[in-house]
């Protein structure tokens, strides 16, 4: 997705992966590690013309449903947490969530 920020533009992505599970949907090998056992991993990355990359993680826990929308929306929040400039988030969240309207 293309960010039309003022002068500036940059490009918001993300990225997705599952633990992968058995037959019974037991988790048989975690995205995160062992020492962070979880069972998705959703990646925000916001970069810029300059190839700054700005990126947040949101982690799913083995007790949580996973949702592409609540992790897109937490990796973004952490991926923005890098910009001190609340007008600057303000317009990120407008476009994000105007993605869809044509």
């Amino acid at each position: 997705m293309q960010l039309n920020l003022g002068s500036e533009k940059a490009t918001l992505g993300f990225h997705h992966r599952k633990a992968k599970v058995d037959e019974n949907g037991k988790v048989i090998e975690h995205v995160c590690g062992p020492t962070r056992p979880c069972k998705a991993v959703t990646t925000a990355f916001i970069r810029f013309e300059d190839d700054e990359c700005w990126i947040g993680n949101a982690w799913c826990s083995l007790d949580d449903q996973f949702s592409k929308e609540r992790g897109r929306k937490i990796a973004l929040a952490r991926a923005l947490q890098h910009s001190p400039d609340r007008e600057w988030r303000k317009e990120v969240w407008s476009q994000y969530f105007h993605r869809f309207n044509l």
